[in-house]
């Protein structure tokens, strides 16, 4: 990956962060400056171009829009991952996202542990699965699946971030590699 995009992607990541630690919110100047920047670099000579970066951004988009209809993340959550898929292009978004939800469920169980909630949390998990199975099946009449109220928020990019690094880090790997 070009050096600059790279820089620019983890200032953007640490950025998120420190934003969402601190206040549990992104704010949107920040992930719309890094979907402008991700946009702008694809231009650049030897990059992937503003097609790949646009699709980066719909479905770095579209894989966490579902969660956020679901209450089960927070829009600035959905839009950093739009903004970072212009970092990443299609292929890489797809890499990333999967990663940041091994990393999401990993960070979810190791906080519902540290807080002494994780009964709680895995009922909650069981619940809503059973709920979403009901949606499924039966429509929206149901009504919009729920979680419980108790369940702790944790700062999500904190697992976008990991999940991103560590697809890039398996990319560095692979390309050193010779494959």
């Amino acid at each position: 990956m070009f050096a600059l995009k790279l820089v620019v992607l983890c200032v953007l990541l640490a950025c998120a962060i420190w934003s969402d630690v601190r206040e549990r919110r992104i704010p949107n100047r920040l992930v719309a400056g890094g979907a402008c920047a991700g946009l702008a670099l694809s231009l650049l000579p030897g990059q992937d171009g503003l097609a790949q970066a646009g699709a980066g951004l719909l479905l770095g988009f579209a894989f966490l829009l579902p969660f956020y209809l679901l209450g089960t993340m927070g829009a600035g959550d959905v839009k950093l991952m739009a903004a970072v898929g212009t970092f990443l292009g299609v292929t890489g978004t797809i890499g990333a996202t999967l990663l940041t939800l091994l990393a999401g469920g990993v960070l979810a169980i190791l906080v519902a542990w540290r807080t002494g909630s994780l009964p709680a949390a895995l009922r909650n998990v069981r619940n809503f699965a059973m709920d979403c199975a009901l949606w499924i099946g039966h429509g929206p009449s149901l009504g919009k699946p729920q979680l419980i109220s108790s369940a702790s928020r944790l700062p999500y990019s904190v697992a976008i971030a990991a999940g991103v690094v560590s697809y890039l880090a398996a990319q560095f790997y692979y390309t050193s590699m010779g494959n």
